[in-house]
């Protein structure tokens, strides 16, 4: 039996099946009466965040050596009284449940997913249960001081590339902002680079997978580098050779830079604010003009 990986692939037939196969626990899933009590949830999350990410399933009976799906009546705070009672340290990210119905039941069944987390490793807040948690396929282990001294390493290692993501995002938007002239007879020298991007989006992508928004963001500003500096070395192999149509060249390569720009500055914008809102980063950009690379202004050949 497969374990659903994803929120969406969770029925209310997975559940069923899932408890035949006395599946009820498991290394992405536990099953649960009731919403957990605060130290009890915080626990599992914890050792979810800090593993692979795991679903915490509410309306199934644990019967001693069995199982019994029960649900429970729907509860429109529920997602609240998850949150006010996940206390860990860093926060835990996690979805909005989703329902499942019990056919003939007014009864219902709720999923949490909660995410692998680019913060790990978590811990709970409460003092006398301050252990780091791992999941298993027996359920929650508390981590050996290797395990937790390796994940607080990985955390400054995604810290670091985080940061020169950042770093290479405004940069890049800086130098944007030069890749036209604004002017019908000059042009610029200016071109994008895609290659610490690449290198990046494999990086980081356990950090940043959970924020579709910017994993969408930072694949798109990657394909639109590319066409545009494709068209750049075309247009530069262009007005490099003395013809008589210059101008037109330029002009053409100036609207073309300027309408990407428009496009491009904003998903810069928005991908760096997600990064300060999220990672708590901040603008090198601000105080200071770090910007390293000659911002060149051609005049065409005549």
């Amino acid at each position: 039996m497969h374990v659903p990986t994803k929120l969406e692939e969770w029925t209310y037939d997975a559940v069923v099946e899932l408890v035949k196969l006395g599946l009820c626990e498991g290394e992405r899933h536990d099953f649960k009466l009731v919403l957990p009590e605060s130290s009890n949830l915080t626990k599992i999350c914890c050792a979810f965040a800090n593993s692979q990410g795991g679903f915490v399933v509410v309306g199934v009976k644990d019967l001693g050596g069995s199982h019994e799906i029960r649900g429970i009546d729907p509860d429109a705070e529920i997602a609240k009284k998850f949150s006010d009672r996940l206390k860990a340290a860093p926060s835990i990210t996690y979805a909005s449940p989703k329902m499942l119905t019990i056919p003939g039941s007014s009864k219902v069944l709720y999923v949490f997913h909660v995410y692998r987390s680019a913060d790990r490793p978590h811990i709970p807040q409460l003092a006398d249960h301050r252990f780091f948690w791992k999941r298993t396929p027996g359920g929650c282990e508390q981590m050996s001081y290797d395990e937790i001294q390796e994940q607080f390493t990985r955390l400054e290692e995604r810290r670091e590339k985080l940061k020169l993501l950042y770093i290479e995002l405004s940069f890049n938007q800086e130098s944007m902002k030069h890749t036209f002239s604004g002017q019908a007879d000059k042009y610029s020298l200016v071109t994008l680079d895609s290659s610490i991007l690449d290198r990046l989006l494999v990086d980081i992508y356990s950090a940043v997978q959970n924020d579709r928004r910017l994993m969408n963001i930072l694949l798109s500003l990657r394909f639109h580098i590319r066409v545009i500096n494709a068209k750049a070395q075309i247009f530069f192999s262009q007005v490099a050779l003395p013809t008589t149509n210059q101008s037109e060249l330029v002009a053409k390569h100036n609207d073309f830079m300027e309408e990407k720009s428009k496009i491009l500055l904003p998903l810069f914008s928005e991908a760096i604010e997600i990064l300060e809102k999220r990672f708590g980063l901040k603008d090198p950009f601000a105080d200071d003009h770090l910007i390293g690379r000659e911002q060149g202004q051609q005049s065409p050949r005549t």
